[in-house]
């Protein structure tokens, strides 16, 4: 799972605020093997494929870092020159501002597929049921 992975550390703001994140190439779907539980994970996809992956918006959202031309820069002036944007396919940050925890799930599927994919057994809908999330 480490491979192609680097913890990153970012100063932001003013006065720099320090900020770790981690730094890996997109992931495309995990594609599973029916001998082994782990995953294989050997092809890149896109961005959207490998937010899909996470557990929750909140943690399904990416940044992505472009380098303009720094290649005569000096290192501080090459860091300035970095532009990013936010990648929130799937509502992160709005359930973060409203401290909500959700699922992604895909924006190509209506929710009622997904959720019927998901909810398979009669305990998940039981359980669906008792804590009062509505089904479709």
């Amino acid at each position: 799972k480490n491979v192609d992975t680097a913890k990153v550390c970012l100063s932001v703001g003013e006065p720099p605020e320090r900020l770790e994140v981690d730094f890996m190439p997109t992931i495309g779907e995990e594609q599973y093997d029916d001998s082994d539980r782990v995953p294989l994970r050997n092809v890149r996809g896109t961005a959207e494929q490998d937010a899909l992956r996470r557990d929750l918006t909140i943690g399904s959202m990416l940044i992505h870092i472009q380098n303009g031309s720094t290649a005569s820069l000096s290192a501080d002036a090459a860091a300035e020159a970095l532009q990013w944007r936010l990648l929130d396919y799937f509502g992160g940050l709005s359930d973060l501002q409203a401290r909500v925890l959700r699922s992604p799930y895909p924006t190509s599927q209506p929710l009622e597929q997904v959720w019927h994919e998901v909810m398979r057994t009669s305990d998940d809908q039981e359980l669906a049921y008792r804590l009062g999330i509505v089904s479709f």
